[in-house]
């Protein structure tokens, strides 16, 4: 019975363990997809900008 007890708190500090591992790297790929998502409307807006005001100057 004791043996069982240990295995058992082993396999749940694993399992837990192993559920934030897991968390952690969905966290960090949520991340990267919303900071990718950033710096592409950023571009994307001073891509515009730029435009705008070459066509201003060049008028």
């Amino acid at each position: 019975m004791v043996g069982q007890n240990a295995d058992s708190k082993l396999v749940r500090l694993l399992n837990f363990i192993g559920i934030g591992v897991f968390c952690t790297i969905a966290i960090n790929m949520w991340r990267d997809v919303q900071r990718k998502s950033l710096q592409q409307k950023t571009k994307a807006f001073e891509t515009k900008a730029l435009g705008l005001v070459y066509n201003a100057i060049k008028q």
